[in-house]
């Protein structure tokens, strides 16, 4: 688990290193031409006549090249400031920042850079005053050269489809879903069990602080190392949670213990960094994909686009009833406790993503009944495995779904009964479904529910 979280860490910061990839380009471009330079000299025949150029055409043509490239970069770098510029009046700056993180456009940048890098060197290379030149690498200069257009279309098209709602839900959920499956099952110590937090036991005096060395989100909490440098019968109080922005000099930890404690191993185990990561992070894809719901809504009504993404906001949900998301209390054989003061469970995770978007859909019945009927359906995944706990936040998401269309102004008459009756209909269903039919089974085909101007 750690070496999962710390392999997700360097890919984010990777990522969002804006000059490692087009230094690794440039420096490629470069190699590139040495190469094909170093096979002119060894092969100087190598091209027909028809495909050898004279020196001084080609250093024409190359300085042509090396305008073009950097016209057509420009070009590229202008499409992707733009589609940020229209992400940002209708996005979450935290849903705008994957714009700038975007993979395809920063290596399509990059491959520009590098082609611009081979073009410089081979023009450098070019013999003045001569007929003869390095016809390989003055020909492949222009075949990658012709391959920029390719660059500049498909940039062009991975901006269009990067603004479409539904396009960004999907990235979103795939990287969300992937964190959920890998990391939110807490896999207890040898010998350790876990519980409920009981009322009155978080100690109210003492214990040894472990304080914030500086500002930034929480990327990661290694359990596995902080159960390491606790000694027997201690107790630590986990404040933070992955995700929640620590001001520096606040606590981290808290720790009682009548043995010396490693304070240095447990501020190592818990990780910062300047931004919140979305591959560590369920709750910041769960806050992105309501952002893009309550974006669609909020803007243009697009009560079709927020449909969608609320079955990418369904998919998550229901990974999450799947997993142990671990009790807020771990204990182990050796006395040691650990206790999670706030530790996010389902109910939080369901009222993160229903709340903001129950908000915004409140002018909409075509809108509001699929929000019903998405709960509803969660409900009896997790009826049917004997999750009741869990399943009766998602009964209250329905009354509030029915209760915010009452209150609202704007739904009257035939549409406010039709929500109702959807309601009572649902929540019938709920009260006849057995308590417990077996295992949560896996995700049926159904059919897509396409919201219309009544629910």
């Amino acid at each position: 688990m750690a070496k999962g979280m710390r392999r997700a860490e360097l890919r984010d910061r990777l990522s969002d290193n804006l000059l490692l990839r087009p230094v690794l380009f440039v420096s490629a471009g470069i190699l590139v031409a040495w190469l094909a330079l170093t096979l002119d000299d060894v092969a100087p025949g190598l091209l027909p006549t028809g495909l050898q150029f004279g020196a001084e055409s080609a250093r024409l043509l190359y300085v042509t090249l090396a305008g073009a490239l950097l016209t057509v970069a420009g070009l590229t770098f202008w499409v992707r400031s733009a589609s940020v510029s229209l992400a940002a009046s209708q996005y979450s700056a935290r849903v705008v920042s994957g714009f700038l993180e975007d993979f395809y456009q920063q290596s399509m940048m990059s491959i520009m850079l590098g082609l611009f890098a081979y073009v410089v060197t081979v023009y450098r290379a070019l013999p003045v005053g001569r007929e003869t030149s390095p016809h390989f690498a003055v020909l492949l200069g222009i075949v990658l050269a012709a391959g920029s257009i390719v660059v500049v279309m498909g940039a062009i098209r991975n901006a269009v489809r990067s603004m479409y709602p539904g396009q960004l839900a999907r990235s979103i959920t795939d990287v969300t879903l992937a964190r959920i499956r890998t990391f939110s099952r807490r896999q207890p110590a040898h010998g350790a069990r876990t519980r409920s937090i009981r009322e009155q036991e978080i100690p109210s005096s003492g214990g040894v602080y472990v304080r914030a060395s500086h500002s930034g989100f929480v990327q990661s909490i290694d359990e596995a190392a902080i159960l390491a440098a606790l000694p027997s019968d201690a107790t630590l109080l986990l404040r933070v949670r992955v995700g929640l922005f620590v001001i520096e000099g606040r606590p981290l930890l808290r720790i009682w213990s009548d043995e010396p404690v490693d304070v240095s191993a447990l501020a190592q185990a818990v990780r910062m960094g300047r931004t919140r990561v979305l591959a560590l992070d369920a709750e910041y894809g769960l806050q992105q994909l309501v952002d893009i719901a309550v974006g669609s809504l909020s803007n243009h009504g697009d009560v079709a686009s927020a449909f969608e993404v609320l079955q990418h906001i369904e998919m998550v949900l229901r990974e999450l009833a799947r997993r142990d998301l671990g009790e807020p209390v771990t204990e182990t054989d050796d006395g040691i406790r650990i206790l999670r003061e706030r530790a996010y469970t389902y109910d939080d995770y369901v009222k993160l993503a229903f709340d903001r978007f129950r908000r915004a859909a409140a002018p909409y019945p075509s809108a509001l009944a699929p929000m019903m009927s998405t709960a509803a359906q969660l409900a009896q995944d997790l009826r049917r495995d004997g999750r009741h706990g869990r399943a009766a936040v998602l009964r209250d998401q329905i009354t509030l779904v029915l209760a915010t269309a009452e209150h609202h102004p704007e739904i009257v008459g035939g549409d406010l009964e039709r929500l109702r009756e959807r309601a009572r209909r649902l929540l019938a269903e709920l009260e006849d479904l057995p308590e417990t039919t077996g295992p949560l089974p896996a995700a049926p085909p159904r059919a897509v529910e396409v919201p219309d101007d009544t629910p």
